[in-house]
Protein backbone atom coordinates (compact mmCIF):
# COMPACT_ATOMS: atom_id res chain seq x y z
CA UNK A 1 0.00 0.00 0.00
CA UNK A 2 2.87 2.37 0.73
CA UNK A 3 4.34 1.54 -2.64
CA UNK A 4 1.05 2.31 -4.30
CA UNK A 5 0.88 5.63 -2.50
CA UNK A 6 4.49 6.37 -3.39
CA UNK A 7 3.90 5.47 -7.05
CA UNK A 8 0.72 7.58 -7.08
CA UNK A 9 2.64 10.46 -5.47
CA UNK A 10 5.49 10.03 -7.95
CA UNK A 11 2.98 9.93 -10.80
CA UNK A 12 1.24 13.12 -9.63
CA UNK A 13 4.63 14.82 -9.07
CA UNK A 14 5.76 13.79 -12.53
CA UNK A 15 2.45 14.98 -13.94
CA UNK A 16 2.80 18.36 -12.25
CA UNK A 17 6.46 18.67 -13.29
CA UNK A 18 5.70 17.68 -16.85
CA UNK A 19 2.70 20.03 -16.96
CA UNK A 20 4.85 22.84 -15.58
CA UNK A 21 7.61 22.08 -18.09
CA UNK A 22 5.04 21.97 -20.92
CA UNK A 23 3.55 25.24 -19.70
CA UNK A 24 7.00 26.88 -19.65
CA UNK A 25 7.73 25.52 -23.12
CA UNK A 26 4.38 26.86 -24.34
CA UNK A 27 5.04 30.28 -22.80
CA UNK A 28 8.56 30.39 -24.27
CA UNK A 29 7.22 29.33 -27.67
CA UNK A 30 4.49 32.01 -27.56
CA UNK A 31 7.00 34.66 -26.52
CA UNK A 32 9.29 33.60 -29.37
CA UNK A 33 6.40 33.67 -31.85
CA UNK A 34 5.28 37.12 -30.65
CA UNK A 35 8.88 38.36 -30.84
CA UNK A 36 9.24 37.04 -34.38
CA UNK A 37 5.93 38.58 -35.38
CA UNK A 38 6.90 41.96 -33.91
CA UNK A 39 10.31 41.79 -35.63
CA UNK A 40 8.68 40.86 -38.94
CA UNK A 41 6.10 43.62 -38.58
CA UNK A 42 8.80 46.11 -37.62
CA UNK A 43 10.86 45.10 -40.66
CA UNK A 44 7.81 45.46 -42.94
CA UNK A 45 6.93 48.83 -41.36
CA UNK A 46 10.49 50.08 -41.82
CA UNK A 47 10.44 48.91 -45.40
CA UNK A 48 7.13 50.67 -46.08
CA UNK A 49 8.41 53.77 -44.31
CA UNK A 50 11.53 53.77 -46.49
CA UNK A 51 9.39 53.33 -49.61
CA UNK A 52 7.11 56.20 -48.53
CA UNK A 53 10.10 58.41 -47.75
CA UNK A 54 11.63 57.58 -51.15
CA UNK A 55 8.35 58.39 -52.88
CA UNK A 56 8.01 61.65 -50.93
CA UNK A 57 11.59 62.60 -51.81
CA UNK A 58 10.96 61.80 -55.47
CA UNK A 59 7.74 63.85 -55.47
CA UNK A 60 9.51 66.72 -53.71
CA UNK A 61 12.40 66.56 -56.19
CA UNK A 62 9.98 66.52 -59.14
CA UNK A 63 8.07 69.42 -57.67
CA UNK A 64 11.27 71.43 -57.04
CA UNK A 65 12.45 70.67 -60.59
CA UNK A 66 9.10 71.77 -62.00
CA UNK A 67 9.18 75.03 -60.01
CA UNK A 68 12.79 75.75 -61.01
CA UNK A 69 12.11 74.95 -64.67
CA UNK A 70 9.01 77.16 -64.62
CA UNK A 71 11.04 79.98 -63.05
CA UNK A 72 13.83 79.59 -65.61
CA UNK A 73 11.29 79.50 -68.47
CA UNK A 74 9.56 82.59 -67.11
CA UNK A 75 12.93 84.35 -66.79
CA UNK A 76 13.86 83.44 -70.37
CA UNK A 77 10.41 84.58 -71.55
CA UNK A 78 10.74 87.94 -69.78
CA UNK A 79 14.26 88.49 -71.19
CA UNK A 80 13.08 87.55 -74.69
CA UNK A 81 10.05 89.83 -74.34
CA UNK A 82 12.26 92.75 -73.26
CA UNK A 83 14.54 92.17 -76.24
CA UNK A 84 11.57 92.00 -78.62
CA UNK A 85 10.10 95.21 -77.19
CA UNK A 86 13.50 96.94 -77.50
CA UNK A 87 13.84 95.82 -81.12
CA UNK A 88 10.27 96.93 -81.88
CA UNK A 89 10.90 100.32 -80.27
CA UNK A 90 14.10 100.85 -82.25
CA UNK A 91 12.47 99.73 -85.50
CA UNK A 92 9.41 101.93 -84.98
CA UNK A 93 11.61 104.90 -84.08
CA UNK A 94 13.64 104.36 -87.23
CA UNK A 95 10.45 104.16 -89.33
CA UNK A 96 9.06 107.32 -87.67
CA UNK A 97 12.29 109.24 -88.26
CA UNK A 98 12.40 108.12 -91.87
CA UNK A 99 8.75 109.13 -92.43
CA UNK A 100 9.39 112.46 -90.69
CA UNK A 101 12.39 113.21 -92.92
CA UNK A 102 10.37 112.21 -95.99
CA UNK A 103 7.50 114.49 -94.94
CA UNK A 104 9.90 117.36 -94.31
CA UNK A 105 11.46 116.92 -97.72
CA UNK A 106 8.00 116.72 -99.31
CA UNK A 107 6.93 119.87 -97.49
CA UNK A 108 10.05 121.70 -98.65
CA UNK A 109 9.50 120.55 -102.21
CA UNK A 110 5.85 121.68 -102.17
CA UNK A 111 6.80 125.05 -100.68
CA UNK A 112 9.52 125.51 -103.29
CA UNK A 113 7.13 124.63 -106.11
CA UNK A 114 4.46 126.95 -104.70
CA UNK A 115 6.93 129.83 -104.37
CA UNK A 116 8.20 129.24 -107.91
CA UNK A 117 4.65 129.22 -109.28
CA UNK A 118 3.74 132.39 -107.40
CA UNK A 119 6.87 134.15 -108.63
CA UNK A 120 6.12 133.02 -112.18
CA UNK A 121 2.53 134.28 -111.98
CA UNK A 122 3.56 137.57 -110.43
CA UNK A 123 6.33 138.16 -112.99
CA UNK A 124 4.00 137.25 -115.86
CA UNK A 125 1.35 139.60 -114.52
CA UNK A 126 3.84 142.41 -114.07
CA UNK A 127 5.25 141.86 -117.59
CA UNK A 128 1.76 141.79 -119.11
CA UNK A 129 0.83 144.94 -117.22
CA UNK A 130 4.01 146.66 -118.36
CA UNK A 131 3.42 145.55 -121.95
CA UNK A 132 -0.18 146.73 -121.91
CA UNK A 133 0.89 150.00 -120.32
CA UNK A 134 3.60 150.52 -122.93
CA UNK A 135 1.24 149.67 -125.79
CA UNK A 136 -1.42 151.96 -124.38
CA UNK A 137 1.15 154.73 -123.89
CA UNK A 138 2.36 154.32 -127.48
CA UNK A 139 -1.20 154.57 -128.77
CA UNK A 140 -1.87 157.57 -126.65
CA UNK A 141 1.35 159.15 -127.76
CA UNK A 142 0.37 158.55 -131.37
CA UNK A 143 -3.02 160.07 -130.68
CA UNK A 144 -1.37 162.99 -128.93
CA UNK A 145 1.05 163.46 -131.79
CA UNK A 146 -1.71 163.06 -134.36
CA UNK A 147 -4.21 165.04 -132.29
CA UNK A 148 -4.27 168.54 -131.18
CA UNK A 149 -2.03 170.20 -128.69
CA UNK A 150 -5.13 171.14 -126.75
CA UNK A 151 -5.59 167.53 -125.65
CA UNK A 152 -2.15 167.42 -124.04
CA UNK A 153 -3.48 168.15 -120.56
CA UNK A 154 -6.30 165.61 -120.93
CA UNK A 155 -3.87 162.94 -122.13
CA UNK A 156 -1.51 163.62 -119.20
CA UNK A 157 -4.39 163.35 -116.70
CA UNK A 158 -5.56 160.17 -118.37
CA UNK A 159 -2.05 158.72 -118.19
CA UNK A 160 -1.89 159.60 -114.50
CA UNK A 161 -5.23 157.88 -113.88
CA UNK A 162 -4.04 154.78 -115.69
CA UNK A 163 -0.82 154.78 -113.66
CA UNK A 164 -2.78 155.02 -110.41
CA UNK A 165 -4.98 152.15 -111.54
CA UNK A 166 -1.95 150.02 -112.31
CA UNK A 167 -0.45 150.78 -108.90
CA UNK A 168 -3.74 149.91 -107.23
CA UNK A 169 -4.04 146.70 -109.23
CA UNK A 170 -0.45 145.79 -108.37
CA UNK A 171 -1.17 146.35 -104.68
CA UNK A 172 -4.35 144.25 -104.93
CA UNK A 173 -2.40 141.49 -106.68
CA UNK A 174 0.24 141.49 -103.95
CA UNK A 175 -2.42 141.27 -101.26
CA UNK A 176 -4.07 138.35 -103.06
CA UNK A 177 -0.69 136.61 -103.37
CA UNK A 178 -0.10 137.04 -99.62
CA UNK A 179 -3.53 135.57 -98.85
CA UNK A 180 -2.84 132.64 -101.18
CA UNK A 181 0.48 131.99 -99.40
CA UNK A 182 -1.16 132.14 -95.99
CA UNK A 183 -3.88 129.71 -97.12
CA UNK A 184 -1.28 127.31 -98.53
CA UNK A 185 0.77 127.42 -95.32
CA UNK A 186 -2.37 126.82 -93.26
CA UNK A 187 -3.40 123.91 -95.51
CA UNK A 188 0.06 122.31 -95.32
CA UNK A 189 0.12 122.72 -91.51
CA UNK A 190 -3.37 121.18 -91.18
CA UNK A 191 -2.46 118.24 -93.43
CA UNK A 192 0.78 117.55 -91.57
CA UNK A 193 -0.95 117.71 -88.14
CA UNK A 194 -3.75 115.40 -89.33
CA UNK A 195 -1.24 112.92 -90.74
CA UNK A 196 0.85 112.93 -87.55
CA UNK A 197 -2.28 112.40 -85.45
CA UNK A 198 -3.33 109.50 -87.69
CA UNK A 199 0.11 107.88 -87.44
CA UNK A 200 0.16 108.30 -83.64
CA UNK A 201 -3.32 106.81 -83.30
CA UNK A 202 -2.36 103.84 -85.49
CA UNK A 203 0.79 103.24 -83.44
CA UNK A 204 -1.21 103.52 -80.20
CA UNK A 205 -3.81 101.01 -81.44
CA UNK A 206 -1.07 98.56 -82.49
CA UNK A 207 0.62 99.00 -79.12
CA UNK A 208 -2.66 98.37 -77.24
CA UNK A 209 -3.38 95.21 -79.26
CA UNK A 210 0.16 93.95 -78.59
CA UNK A 211 -0.15 94.64 -74.85
CA UNK A 212 -3.55 92.90 -74.72
CA UNK A 213 -2.18 89.83 -76.53
CA UNK A 214 0.85 89.76 -74.22
CA UNK A 215 -1.32 90.04 -71.10
CA UNK A 216 -3.63 87.25 -72.33
CA UNK A 217 -0.65 84.97 -73.04
CA UNK A 218 1.00 85.66 -69.66
CA UNK A 219 -2.25 85.16 -67.74
CA UNK A 220 -3.01 81.92 -69.59
CA UNK A 221 0.49 80.61 -68.85
CA UNK A 222 0.18 81.56 -65.14
CA UNK A 223 -3.25 79.92 -64.90
CA UNK A 224 -2.03 76.71 -66.54
CA UNK A 225 1.00 76.57 -64.25
CA UNK A 226 -1.17 77.18 -61.20
CA UNK A 227 -3.59 74.38 -62.23
CA UNK A 228 -0.66 72.02 -62.79
CA UNK A 229 0.88 72.84 -59.42
CA UNK A 230 -2.46 72.39 -57.65
CA UNK A 231 -3.02 69.07 -59.48
CA UNK A 232 0.43 67.79 -58.52
CA UNK A 233 -0.02 68.95 -54.91
CA UNK A 234 -3.49 67.33 -54.69
CA UNK A 235 -2.13 64.07 -56.15
CA UNK A 236 0.77 64.06 -53.66
CA UNK A 237 -1.57 64.76 -50.73
CA UNK A 238 -3.97 62.00 -51.84
CA UNK A 239 -1.09 59.56 -52.23
CA UNK A 240 0.28 60.34 -48.76
CA UNK A 241 -3.17 60.18 -47.17
CA UNK A 242 -4.02 56.85 -48.84
CA UNK A 243 -0.69 55.39 -47.74
CA UNK A 244 -1.28 56.57 -44.21
CA UNK A 245 -4.82 55.10 -44.17
CA UNK A 246 -3.54 51.79 -45.60
CA UNK A 247 -0.73 51.69 -43.06
CA UNK A 248 -3.13 52.34 -40.16
CA UNK A 249 -5.59 49.74 -41.43
CA UNK A 250 -2.80 47.17 -41.77
CA UNK A 251 -1.49 47.90 -38.25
Amino acid sequence: QERRMMSASATSIQKMVRGRIAYFDFVITMVSIITCQSAARRWRSKRRLNVLRTQQRECAAVKIQAIYRGFSRMKCFVITLCKVITVQTAFRGWISRRELSYLKEEKRRIENEASIKLQKMFRGLSCSMKYSLLSFSAVELQRVVRGFLAREKFIIDLANVILVQSVARRFTTKERAKQIRLLQNLASTTISSAWRGFVDRCNFAIMLSGFALLQATARGCDARKKVRRETVAATAIQRVYRGFVTYNSYI
